[in-house]
């Protein structure tokens, strides 16, 4: 199937921290490489 027929679920890989933004919108901190993305880390492992 196509990786956008279902939502992510489970943990998040390690070293990612999910947060919401001031105005309500969710993104994905990676700690380890001190960096932001509006994607699910989730939805890119192959």
């Amino acid at each position: 199937g196509s990786p956008n027929s279902s939502p992510a679920s489970g943990p998040l890989p390690e070293g990612w921290e999910q947060a919401i933004t001031p105005e309500g919108e969710i993104y994905y901190i990676n700690h380890k490489n001190k960096t932001t993305s509006w994607l699910d880390p989730r939805l890119e492992t192959r």
